[in-house]
């Protein structure tokens, strides 16, 4: 069953291709939007020199199967970097 469009929030991690998002309640949510990746990165600037190309703190509106618990719809987000502000993607 797919529930509808919600409000995230948590931490934003990509290594490669793999992206989750780190609920704040620490349930770790997959990202199999495509596109996603392609999009943060049109609109972000990533990492250069660690092991993560983003470890920030998001905010996403999207769908969550809340059977596989895998976002499987992306609408918007917001990522928020202390020093540089907020980047919407």
């Amino acid at each position: 069953m797919i529930q509808a469009v919600q409000e995230l929030r948590g931490e934003l991690r990509v290594i490669g291709d793999n992206a989750t998002l780190v609920l704040e309640d620490g349930e770790a949510i997959a990202i199999a939007v495509p596109g996603f990746l392609e999009r943060l990165l049109d609109g972000v600037p990533c990492y250069v020199g660690g092991s993560y190309l983003y470890r920030d703190r998001v905010l996403i509106f999207g769908t969550v199967d809340s059977r596989t618990r895998l976002l499987v719809e992306f609408q918007s987000g917001t990522l928020f970097r202390e020093d540089e502000g907020e980047y919407p993607f």
